[in-house]
Formats: C-alpha cells, sequence, structure tokens
C-alpha cells in the first residue's frame, strides 16, 4: 500500500472532520486518482465514505438542536418579577422569572 494512503487512512480514523465534503484531502486525492493503484485508491474512498456518513450524522444532529433553539427562542414571553423579603429591618430582593409559553402548533 503506498505509503501516502495509510497515512490518510490513519488520520481519517482520528480527524474525519478532515475529510469532509470539500476538504484539502478529497482535492488532493482526486488530483492522483489516476497514480493510485486501484485497491490503494479504493481503500480511500471507502474512508472518504465513512468520514462522510459521520458528517451527515453531524448535520442531521445540527438541525435537530437548531429546531430546539427555534423551539425555545418561542418562549420569548419572558418578564421580570420581584418580591422584596424583609426580616427585622433588613431586606433582600429577590427576582424570579414569569414565563409564557405560547401554544403549541
Amino acid at each position: 500500500m503506498n505509503g501516502g494512503v495509510e497515512i490518510l487512512l490513519a488520520r481519517m480514523e482520528t480527524h474525519p472532520e478532515e475529510f469532509f465534503k470539500n476538504s484539502r484531502w478529497a482535492h488532493l486525492v482526486s488530483d492522483f486518482e489516476r497514480c493510485l493503484d486501484k485497491a490503494d485508491f479504493e481503500k480511500l474512498e471507502e474512508g472518504f465514505a465513512k468520514c462522510r456518513q459521520q458528517e451527515f450524522t453531524e448535520i442531521v444532529m445540527q438541525r435537530l438542536i437548531g429546531e430546539e433553539r427555534e423551539d425555545r427562542e418561542a418562549l420569548s414571553n419572558v418578564t421580570l418579577s420581584s418580591v422584596t423579603l424583609s426580616n427585622g429591618g433588613s431586606s433582600t430582593t429577590w427576582t424570579s422569572p414569569t414565563i409564557t409559553i405560547p401554544p403549541t402548533k
């Protein structure tokens, strides 16, 4: 196996994000595709596919988190209520949030 291929396969295991879409490594491999042995190129393709699958999962999770943020932003009717507590001459002001939750869709 080509030494560069071995290095990239090991790097894919530890830093898969470096092999996501439009990465510097994808461009390098495509530039040398015709020079690599068929078996080496197939191994790289398998490695890239694993990395892209991980990228897909991360994008799904980011979009889910984004939806959760949108749900939290819907809780925008937040006001603060102040209460003053007195105990023998000293007083403490305590502020608590009052949250109005909009109806669900």
